[in-house]
Protein backbone atom coordinates (compact mmCIF):
# COMPACT_ATOMS: atom_id res chain seq x y z
CA UNK A 1 0.00 0.00 0.00
CA UNK A 2 2.94 2.23 0.66
CA UNK A 3 4.15 1.88 -2.52
CA UNK A 4 1.22 2.81 -4.31
CA UNK A 5 0.56 5.93 -3.05
CA UNK A 6 4.57 6.85 -3.38
CA UNK A 7 3.92 6.37 -7.12
CA UNK A 8 0.75 8.19 -6.73
CA UNK A 9 2.34 10.93 -5.24
CA UNK A 10 4.86 11.22 -7.60
CA UNK A 11 2.59 11.43 -10.43
CA UNK A 12 0.04 13.68 -9.05
CA UNK A 13 3.35 16.18 -8.00
CA UNK A 14 4.62 15.46 -12.12
CA UNK A 15 1.24 16.53 -12.86
CA UNK A 16 1.07 20.04 -10.67
CA UNK A 17 4.94 21.07 -11.51
CA UNK A 18 3.34 20.43 -15.55
CA UNK A 19 0.89 22.96 -14.60
CA UNK A 20 2.97 25.57 -13.08
CA UNK A 21 5.16 25.36 -16.09
CA UNK A 22 7.99 24.36 -13.53
CA UNK A 23 9.32 21.11 -15.80
CA UNK A 24 8.27 20.74 -19.87
CA UNK A 25 5.91 18.14 -21.83
CA UNK A 26 8.88 15.77 -22.13
CA UNK A 27 9.45 15.97 -18.37
CA UNK A 28 5.60 15.33 -17.41
CA UNK A 29 5.60 12.09 -19.85
CA UNK A 30 8.88 10.82 -18.24
CA UNK A 31 7.93 10.91 -14.95
CA UNK A 32 4.32 9.65 -16.07
CA UNK A 33 5.85 6.65 -17.78
CA UNK A 34 7.87 5.90 -14.24
CA UNK A 35 4.99 6.35 -12.33
CA UNK A 36 3.03 3.97 -14.79
CA UNK A 37 5.94 1.59 -14.53
CA UNK A 38 5.83 1.13 -10.46
CA UNK A 39 2.19 1.22 -10.24
CA UNK A 40 2.01 -1.54 -12.38
CA UNK A 41 4.41 -3.08 -10.46
CA UNK A 42 2.91 -2.87 -7.25
CA UNK A 43 -0.23 -4.24 -8.86
CA UNK A 44 1.57 -6.90 -9.90
CA UNK A 45 3.21 -7.26 -6.94
CA UNK A 46 -0.20 -7.43 -4.94
CA UNK A 47 -2.19 -10.03 -7.44
CA UNK A 48 0.97 -12.38 -6.34
CA UNK A 49 0.21 -12.25 -2.48
CA UNK A 50 3.02 -11.52 -0.53
CA UNK A 51 3.80 -14.28 2.47
CA UNK A 52 4.11 -12.97 6.14
CA UNK A 53 5.80 -14.60 8.98
CA UNK A 54 3.20 -16.31 11.43
CA UNK A 55 3.35 -17.75 14.70
CA UNK A 56 -1.01 -18.13 15.40
CA UNK A 57 -3.82 -17.77 13.02
CA UNK A 58 -7.38 -16.39 14.53
CA UNK A 59 -10.44 -18.88 14.94
CA UNK A 60 -13.79 -18.38 13.85
CA UNK A 61 -16.35 -17.57 16.06
CA UNK A 62 -18.62 -20.16 18.11
CA UNK A 63 -20.34 -22.83 15.84
CA UNK A 64 -19.31 -21.19 13.06
CA UNK A 65 -17.37 -23.79 10.07
CA UNK A 66 -14.24 -23.98 10.06
CA UNK A 67 -11.82 -22.73 7.46
CA UNK A 68 -8.54 -23.96 5.12
CA UNK A 69 -5.68 -21.45 4.98
CA UNK A 70 -2.98 -21.80 2.57
CA UNK A 71 0.77 -21.35 4.08
CA UNK A 72 4.04 -21.83 3.53
CA UNK A 73 6.57 -23.43 6.04
CA UNK A 74 9.87 -24.03 6.48
CA UNK A 75 12.41 -26.22 7.99
CA UNK A 76 15.80 -24.92 9.00
CA UNK A 77 17.50 -23.78 5.81
CA UNK A 78 15.17 -26.65 3.87
CA UNK A 79 13.42 -25.29 0.63
CA UNK A 80 10.17 -23.70 1.73
CA UNK A 81 7.02 -26.00 1.07
CA UNK A 82 3.26 -25.23 0.80
CA UNK A 83 0.96 -26.76 3.20
CA UNK A 84 -3.06 -26.49 3.70
CA UNK A 85 -4.37 -26.86 7.26
CA UNK A 86 -8.00 -26.76 8.73
CA UNK A 87 -8.80 -24.24 11.12
CA UNK A 88 -11.50 -25.37 13.73
CA UNK A 89 -13.53 -22.63 15.23
CA UNK A 90 -13.87 -22.06 19.23
CA UNK A 91 -15.86 -24.68 20.98
CA UNK A 92 -18.45 -24.24 23.67
CA UNK A 93 -18.74 -26.70 26.52
CA UNK A 94 -21.65 -29.35 26.98
CA UNK A 95 -23.11 -26.91 29.84
CA UNK A 96 -22.63 -23.72 27.89
CA UNK A 97 -24.28 -25.55 24.66
CA UNK A 98 -27.46 -26.76 25.81
CA UNK A 99 -28.00 -23.27 27.67
CA UNK A 100 -27.45 -21.14 24.64
CA UNK A 101 -30.17 -23.40 22.84
CA UNK A 102 -32.34 -23.42 25.93
CA UNK A 103 -32.61 -19.51 25.68
CA UNK A 104 -32.64 -19.45 22.26
CA UNK A 105 -35.95 -21.94 21.99
CA UNK A 106 -37.30 -19.17 24.14
CA UNK A 107 -36.30 -16.46 21.78
CA UNK A 108 -37.57 -18.26 18.61
CA UNK A 109 -41.38 -17.77 18.94
CA UNK A 110 -40.98 -13.68 18.29
CA UNK A 111 -37.62 -14.34 15.52
CA UNK A 112 -40.18 -16.57 13.13
CA UNK A 113 -43.59 -14.23 13.64
CA UNK A 114 -42.44 -11.75 10.94
CA UNK A 115 -45.48 -9.31 10.29
CA UNK A 116 -47.89 -11.65 12.18
CA UNK A 117 -49.28 -10.98 15.67
CA UNK A 118 -49.74 -14.25 17.33
CA UNK A 119 -48.49 -18.00 16.03
CA UNK A 120 -52.53 -18.52 16.26
CA UNK A 121 -53.35 -16.37 13.86
CA UNK A 122 -50.81 -16.57 10.84
CA UNK A 123 -52.12 -14.40 8.49
CA UNK A 124 -48.28 -13.33 6.71
CA UNK A 125 -45.08 -15.85 5.69
CA UNK A 126 -43.49 -17.48 8.82
CA UNK A 127 -39.66 -16.24 9.04
CA UNK A 128 -38.62 -19.53 8.90
CA UNK A 129 -34.60 -19.57 7.94
CA UNK A 130 -31.71 -21.29 9.02
CA UNK A 131 -29.86 -19.00 11.10
CA UNK A 132 -31.37 -16.18 13.45
CA UNK A 133 -29.99 -13.69 15.89
CA UNK A 134 -27.60 -16.31 17.00
CA UNK A 135 -25.61 -17.09 13.78
CA UNK A 136 -24.08 -20.39 15.30
CA UNK A 137 -27.32 -21.91 15.93
CA UNK A 138 -28.36 -23.95 12.73
CA UNK A 139 -32.23 -24.50 12.35
CA UNK A 140 -33.69 -26.94 10.31
CA UNK A 141 -37.46 -26.48 10.19
CA UNK A 142 -40.60 -28.77 8.65
CA UNK A 143 -44.07 -29.09 8.81
CA UNK A 144 -46.92 -31.65 8.97
CA UNK A 145 -49.14 -29.81 6.10
CA UNK A 146 -46.93 -28.09 3.38
CA UNK A 147 -49.83 -27.42 0.74
CA UNK A 148 -51.03 -24.97 3.65
CA UNK A 149 -47.08 -23.65 5.46
CA UNK A 150 -44.14 -24.79 3.52
CA UNK A 151 -40.97 -25.51 4.79
CA UNK A 152 -39.59 -22.06 3.76
CA UNK A 153 -42.73 -20.43 5.83
CA UNK A 154 -44.83 -19.41 2.81
CA UNK A 155 -49.10 -19.78 3.07
CA UNK A 156 -50.10 -22.16 -0.08
CA UNK A 157 -53.64 -22.03 -1.86
CA UNK A 158 -57.14 -23.02 -0.68
CA UNK A 159 -56.45 -22.38 3.14
CA UNK A 160 -60.05 -22.66 4.06
CA UNK A 161 -61.16 -18.54 5.76
CA UNK A 162 -62.48 -20.51 9.52
CA UNK A 163 -58.13 -21.01 9.36
CA UNK A 164 -56.21 -24.66 9.84
CA UNK A 165 -54.29 -25.92 12.48
CA UNK A 166 -50.70 -26.62 11.54
CA UNK A 167 -47.75 -28.51 13.44
CA UNK A 168 -44.05 -26.42 13.07
CA UNK A 169 -41.27 -28.48 13.85
CA UNK A 170 -37.76 -27.60 14.14
CA UNK A 171 -34.20 -29.21 15.02
CA UNK A 172 -31.86 -26.42 16.47
CA UNK A 173 -27.98 -27.61 16.21
CA UNK A 174 -25.20 -25.55 18.18
CA UNK A 175 -21.84 -28.30 17.80
CA UNK A 176 -22.89 -31.69 18.83
CA UNK A 177 -26.23 -30.68 20.41
CA UNK A 178 -29.33 -30.69 19.38
CA UNK A 179 -32.82 -29.44 20.63
CA UNK A 180 -36.41 -29.91 19.37
CA UNK A 181 -38.31 -27.24 18.79
CA UNK A 182 -42.48 -27.91 17.55
CA UNK A 183 -45.40 -25.46 17.95
CA UNK A 184 -48.96 -25.60 17.20
CA UNK A 185 -50.02 -22.72 14.72
CA UNK A 186 -52.93 -21.89 13.05
CA UNK A 187 -52.32 -20.78 8.97
CA UNK A 188 -55.78 -18.31 7.71
CA UNK A 189 -55.95 -17.28 3.90
CA UNK A 190 -52.74 -14.65 2.84
CA UNK A 191 -53.38 -11.26 3.11
CA UNK A 192 -49.53 -10.48 1.84
CA UNK A 193 -48.90 -7.88 -0.59
CA UNK A 194 -47.80 -10.36 -2.95
CA UNK A 195 -51.16 -12.47 -3.23
CA UNK A 196 -53.72 -8.86 -3.51
CA UNK A 197 -53.89 -8.64 -7.33
CA UNK A 198 -54.72 -12.18 -7.62
CA UNK A 199 -57.49 -11.73 -4.75
CA UNK A 200 -58.37 -8.59 -6.93
CA UNK A 201 -59.14 -10.51 -9.92
CA UNK A 202 -60.92 -13.43 -7.94
CA UNK A 203 -63.35 -10.77 -6.33
CA UNK A 204 -63.72 -8.86 -10.15
CA UNK A 205 -64.44 -12.50 -11.30
CA UNK A 206 -66.90 -13.35 -8.73
CA UNK A 207 -68.50 -10.08 -9.37
CA UNK A 208 -68.87 -10.26 -13.35
CA UNK A 209 -69.96 -13.91 -13.38
CA UNK A 210 -72.68 -12.66 -15.64
CA UNK A 211 -71.30 -12.28 -19.54
CA UNK A 212 -74.24 -10.52 -20.93
CA UNK A 213 -73.68 -7.25 -19.12
CA UNK A 214 -72.39 -4.28 -20.74
CA UNK A 215 -70.17 -3.20 -18.55
CA UNK A 216 -67.19 -4.80 -16.19
CA UNK A 217 -67.94 -4.20 -12.78
CA UNK A 218 -64.80 -3.25 -10.47
CA UNK A 219 -64.58 -4.70 -6.69
CA UNK A 220 -65.56 -1.26 -4.34
CA UNK A 221 -63.74 -3.00 -1.11
CA UNK A 222 -61.74 -6.07 -0.37
CA UNK A 223 -61.39 -7.17 3.02
CA UNK A 224 -63.54 -4.61 4.26
CA UNK A 225 -61.03 -1.86 3.22
CA UNK A 226 -62.56 0.81 0.30
CA UNK A 227 -60.86 0.34 -2.93
CA UNK A 228 -60.15 3.12 -5.38
CA UNK A 229 -59.45 2.51 -9.20
CA UNK A 230 -57.63 4.65 -11.73
CA UNK A 231 -57.74 4.58 -15.36
CA UNK A 232 -54.73 5.93 -17.34
CA UNK A 233 -55.52 8.24 -20.52
CA UNK A 234 -53.89 8.26 -23.71
CA UNK A 235 -50.36 9.89 -23.10
CA UNK A 236 -49.03 9.59 -26.50
CA UNK A 237 -49.81 12.97 -27.59
CA UNK A 238 -47.80 14.19 -24.72
CA UNK A 239 -45.07 11.44 -25.22
CA UNK A 240 -44.61 13.00 -28.94
CA UNK A 241 -44.75 16.40 -27.80
CA UNK A 242 -42.21 16.34 -24.90
CA UNK A 243 -39.87 14.12 -27.49
CA UNK A 244 -40.36 16.77 -30.09
CA UNK A 245 -39.58 19.51 -27.56
CA UNK A 246 -36.12 17.51 -26.36
CA UNK A 247 -34.89 17.13 -29.84
CA UNK A 248 -35.49 20.52 -30.45
CA UNK A 249 -33.72 21.60 -27.11
CA UNK A 250 -30.73 19.08 -28.58
CA UNK A 251 -30.23 20.56 -31.87
CA UNK A 252 -30.17 24.45 -30.45
CA UNK A 253 -27.48 23.04 -28.11
CA UNK A 254 -25.93 20.88 -30.80
CA UNK A 255 -25.97 24.07 -33.30
CA UNK A 256 -24.93 26.62 -30.50
CA UNK A 257 -21.97 24.31 -29.70
CA UNK A 258 -21.29 23.85 -33.80
CA UNK A 259 -21.20 27.85 -33.51
CA UNK A 260 -19.07 28.26 -31.33
CA UNK A 261 -16.47 25.77 -32.72
CA UNK A 262 -16.69 27.60 -35.77
CA UNK A 263 -16.18 31.06 -34.14
CA UNK A 264 -12.92 29.32 -32.35
CA UNK A 265 -11.39 27.64 -35.26
CA UNK A 266 -12.04 31.08 -37.15
CA UNK A 267 -10.47 33.96 -34.46
CA UNK A 268 -7.42 30.80 -34.58
CA UNK A 269 -6.83 30.97 -38.33
CA UNK A 270 -6.64 35.18 -38.23
CA UNK A 271 -4.39 34.74 -35.11
CA UNK A 272 -2.27 32.24 -37.27
CA UNK A 273 -1.98 35.18 -40.12
CA UNK A 274 -1.64 38.06 -38.06
CA UNK A 275 2.28 38.08 -37.89
CA UNK A 276 2.16 38.32 -41.63
CA UNK A 277 -0.37 41.06 -42.04
CA UNK A 278 1.51 42.95 -39.67
CA UNK A 279 5.06 42.26 -41.29
CA UNK A 280 4.03 43.45 -44.71
CA UNK A 281 2.57 46.30 -43.21
CA UNK A 282 5.51 47.66 -42.00
CA UNK A 283 7.61 47.08 -44.67
CA UNK A 284 5.74 48.60 -46.80
CA UNK A 285 4.92 51.64 -45.04
CA UNK A 286 8.42 51.70 -44.61
CA UNK A 287 9.23 51.80 -48.47
CA UNK A 288 7.07 55.42 -48.13
CA UNK A 289 3.02 54.28 -48.66
CA UNK A 290 0.70 56.03 -46.49
CA UNK A 291 -1.39 53.48 -44.32
CA UNK A 292 -4.31 54.04 -47.01
CA UNK A 293 -2.09 53.03 -49.59
CA UNK A 294 -0.95 49.84 -47.49
CA UNK A 295 -4.27 48.42 -47.13
CA UNK A 296 -5.09 48.94 -51.02
CA UNK A 297 -1.92 47.49 -52.19
CA UNK A 298 -2.06 44.67 -49.74
CA UNK A 299 -5.78 44.22 -51.00
CA UNK A 300 -4.83 43.95 -54.97
CA UNK A 301 -1.51 41.77 -54.27
CA UNK A 302 -4.41 39.12 -52.34
CA UNK A 303 -6.85 39.78 -55.00
CA UNK A 304 -4.08 38.64 -57.44
CA UNK A 305 -3.14 35.71 -55.78
CA UNK A 306 -6.56 34.63 -56.20
CA UNK A 307 -7.02 34.79 -59.50
CA UNK A 308 -3.71 32.86 -60.07
CA UNK A 309 -4.79 30.56 -58.12
CA UNK A 310 -7.71 29.81 -59.52
CA UNK A 311 -6.49 29.79 -63.31
CA UNK A 312 -4.29 27.26 -62.26
CA UNK A 313 -5.93 24.84 -59.93
CA UNK A 314 -9.50 25.63 -60.63
CA UNK A 315 -12.43 28.07 -58.67
CA UNK A 316 -13.09 24.42 -56.17
CA UNK A 317 -9.44 24.44 -55.08
CA UNK A 318 -8.72 28.97 -54.74
CA UNK A 319 -12.05 28.89 -52.04
CA UNK A 320 -10.54 26.46 -50.48
CA UNK A 321 -6.76 28.88 -50.54
CA UNK A 322 -9.22 32.07 -49.52
CA UNK A 323 -6.84 33.87 -46.53
CA UNK A 324 -9.59 35.30 -43.81
CA UNK A 325 -7.39 38.17 -43.33
CA UNK A 326 -7.26 38.93 -47.39
CA UNK A 327 -11.00 38.94 -47.55
CA UNK A 328 -11.59 41.20 -44.31
CA UNK A 329 -8.41 43.39 -46.04
CA UNK A 330 -10.26 43.72 -49.24
CA UNK A 331 -13.96 44.78 -47.82
CA UNK A 332 -12.30 47.70 -46.06
CA UNK A 333 -10.94 48.76 -49.33
CA UNK A 334 -14.48 48.67 -50.62
CA UNK A 335 -15.36 50.73 -47.86
CA UNK A 336 -12.85 53.06 -48.72
CA UNK A 337 -13.82 53.32 -52.07
CA UNK A 338 -17.16 53.89 -50.80
CA UNK A 339 -16.38 57.00 -48.78
CA UNK A 340 -16.16 55.73 -45.71
CA UNK A 341 -13.40 57.58 -43.36
CA UNK A 342 -10.39 55.95 -42.44
CA UNK A 343 -11.02 55.92 -38.47
CA UNK A 344 -14.44 54.21 -39.44
CA UNK A 345 -12.96 51.81 -41.66
CA UNK A 346 -10.08 50.66 -39.21
CA UNK A 347 -13.07 50.10 -36.37
CA UNK A 348 -15.22 48.14 -38.29
CA UNK A 349 -11.97 45.93 -39.54
CA UNK A 350 -10.63 45.08 -35.43
CA UNK A 351 -14.84 44.48 -34.80
CA UNK A 352 -15.01 41.69 -37.82
CA UNK A 353 -12.24 39.81 -36.89
CA UNK A 354 -13.12 40.35 -33.19
CA UNK A 355 -9.81 39.04 -31.33
CA UNK A 356 -7.76 40.91 -28.80
CA UNK A 357 -4.92 41.13 -31.77
CA UNK A 358 -6.65 42.58 -34.25
CA UNK A 359 -8.99 45.18 -31.86
CA UNK A 360 -5.17 46.08 -30.58
CA UNK A 361 -4.12 46.93 -33.91
CA UNK A 362 -7.00 48.84 -35.41
CA UNK A 363 -7.11 50.94 -31.98
CA UNK A 364 -3.21 51.75 -33.00
CA UNK A 365 -4.13 52.66 -36.78
CA UNK A 366 -6.71 54.75 -35.05
CA UNK A 367 -4.84 56.40 -32.69
CA UNK A 368 -1.62 57.42 -34.81
CA UNK A 369 -3.83 59.03 -37.71
CA UNK A 370 -4.61 61.61 -34.79
CA UNK A 371 -0.82 62.05 -34.42
CA UNK A 372 -0.16 62.30 -38.10
CA UNK A 373 1.26 58.96 -38.46
CA UNK A 374 4.46 59.50 -36.69
CA UNK A 375 6.63 56.16 -34.99
CA UNK A 376 4.03 54.11 -36.63
CA UNK A 377 6.64 52.20 -38.25
CA UNK A 378 8.47 51.55 -35.18
CA UNK A 379 5.21 50.42 -33.56
CA UNK A 380 4.39 47.99 -36.26
CA UNK A 381 7.84 46.51 -36.21
CA UNK A 382 7.84 45.62 -32.12
CA UNK A 383 4.08 44.27 -33.12
CA UNK A 384 5.89 42.12 -35.76
CA UNK A 385 8.63 40.73 -33.26
CA UNK A 386 5.76 40.17 -30.36
CA UNK A 387 3.48 38.40 -32.86
CA UNK A 388 6.53 36.22 -34.18
CA UNK A 389 7.15 35.17 -30.76
CA UNK A 390 3.49 34.65 -30.18
CA UNK A 391 3.19 32.03 -32.56
CA UNK A 392 6.24 30.23 -31.30
CA UNK A 393 5.17 29.98 -27.97
CA UNK A 394 1.57 28.98 -29.50
CA UNK A 395 3.39 26.14 -31.83
CA UNK A 396 5.65 24.84 -29.21
CA UNK A 397 2.30 24.31 -26.55
CA UNK A 398 0.87 22.70 -29.30
CA UNK A 399 3.57 20.47 -29.43
CA UNK A 400 3.70 19.81 -26.20
CA UNK A 401 -0.18 18.83 -26.09
CA UNK A 402 0.44 16.69 -28.77
CA UNK A 403 3.17 15.01 -26.42
CA UNK A 404 0.63 14.44 -23.47
CA UNK A 405 -2.32 13.22 -25.34
CA UNK A 406 0.67 10.53 -26.35
CA UNK A 407 1.02 9.58 -22.52
CA UNK A 408 -2.16 7.47 -22.77
CA UNK A 409 -1.20 5.28 -25.62
CA UNK A 410 2.43 4.76 -24.26
CA UNK A 411 1.08 3.72 -20.90
CA UNK A 412 -1.27 1.47 -22.36
CA UNK A 413 1.25 -0.09 -24.50
CA UNK A 414 3.74 -0.28 -21.47
CA UNK A 415 0.92 -2.21 -19.72
CA UNK A 416 0.74 -4.89 -22.44
CA UNK A 417 4.05 -5.41 -22.63
CA UNK A 418 4.51 -6.09 -18.76
CA UNK A 419 1.29 -8.17 -19.35
CA UNK A 420 3.04 -10.52 -21.95
CA UNK A 421 5.92 -11.00 -19.83
CA UNK A 422 5.29 -11.15 -16.40
CA UNK A 423 1.92 -13.12 -16.44
CA UNK A 424 3.14 -16.43 -18.45
CA UNK A 425 5.77 -15.74 -15.51
CA UNK A 426 3.37 -15.68 -12.41
CA UNK A 427 1.43 -18.50 -14.48
CA UNK A 428 4.48 -20.89 -14.22
CA UNK A 429 5.82 -20.54 -10.43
Amino acid sequence: MKEIVMVLAVAFGAVFLWRRKRITGKGAILAGFLAASGLIYCLFRGFSGEWIPVTEIEKGTEGSSGRKVELQVQLDQDPEQKITLSIPSVQLSEEEAEARLTAFCGELDQEILGENSSLMEICYPLLLKNTYSDPAIHVEWQTDAPGYLSWEGQLGPGIPEEGVEVLLKGELSLQDRTEAYERRVKVFPSKAVRDLPERIRTEAERLNSDGREAVYHLPSSLDDQELRWYQGSDSSGSLMIGTALLLLGALVLVKQQAQREEARKRSDMLDQEYPDLVSKMQMLLGAGLSMRMVLDRIGKDYKASLEAESRRKGMFLAKKKKSLVGQEILTSCRELENGLSEAEVYRRLGSRCNTPLYRGLTLMLEQNMTKGGEGLIHLLEQEAMEAFESRQRRARQEGEKVSVRLLLPMGMMLMIVLAMIMIPAFLSV
